[in-house]
């Protein structure tokens, strides 16, 4: 029979990170039920509480430098796409936290969307905050990011024309059309206005002063309100 220990050595391996202290992933993967039920002292709520800042920061610092030409809004809506708790649950079925984490008795038949997997997701990285400070936290972060990347088939750091063609590929056989509907301002300063089409469908426009800079303008438009209608579903799905 395999021992905790020995269980415990292969989900590190998997985070990609050794601890000093396996006592903290252990807490991690404790739930209040179970600690409760075996009077335990410590359980997993208050480095959820830390996973949850750490993980915030770690996929604001990399939107922020990878993105630019990002305003604040824009910026929110895809960080929310990528921390929301069904995110998370993807990423802890990823991870298989539920062959390690400890619950309680009434816990046990909890479904496989439950929040408590989100919970451990965060606790998880709150844990590796704590023994190994901000780097490997955020070296983790970043393993995360990859596979929610993954995962939505896209890279964010593309540029917006080839993101926006990675995120929609798989989601339907339609390709993707650039027209530009109008062209103003002098022959020597022209002015571009493109919209961009999914199946005869206009899901963004841009503009800028070359056709080039107006459709990287309306992909990234185009990017940021499909990851926001995701991260619409992912909020309805937290209620």
């Amino acid at each position: 029979m395999t021992s905790r220990l020995e269980r415990l050595s292969r989900l590190q391996e998997r985070l990609e990170y050794r601890f000093r202290n396996t006592g903290l992933l252990e807490e991690a993967l404790t739930h209040s039920s179970y600690a409760h039920e075996h009077g335990l002292a410590n359980w997993n709520e208050r480095l959820e509480f830390l996973g949850d800042a750490v993980l915030e920061v770690g996929v604001s610092r990399f939107l922020y430098e990878s993105y630019p030409q990002l305003a604040e809004g824009e910026l929110t809506r895809y960080r929310s796409s990528v921390v929301c708790k069904n995110a998370l649950i993807r990423w802890a079925e990823h991870m298989q936290l539920r062959d390690f984490l400890c619950l309680g008795k009434g816990m046990e038949a909890c479904g496989e969307r439950h929040s408590v997997f989100a919970d451990a997701s965060e606790a998880v990285i709150g844990s590796v905050f704590v023994d190994g400070g901000y780097e490997a936290a955020e070296a983790l972060v970043y393993r995360y990011l990859l596979f929610q990347a993954g995962e939505r088939n896209t890279d964010l750091s593309l540029d917006p024309k080839s993101a926006l063609q990675r995120y929609v590929q798989e989601k339907t056989p339609g390709g993707l059309n650039y027209t530009v509907t109008s062209v103003t301002g002098p022959s020597h300063a022209p002015f571009f206005t493109v919209i961009v089409e999914l199946e005869h469908c206009v899901i963004g426009e841009g503009s800028g002063a070359s056709r080039q800079e107006a459709e990287f303008d309306a992909a990234k438009n185009a990017m940021a309100d499909l990851m926001a209608s995701e991260s619409a579903v992912c909020v309805q799905g937290e209620r």
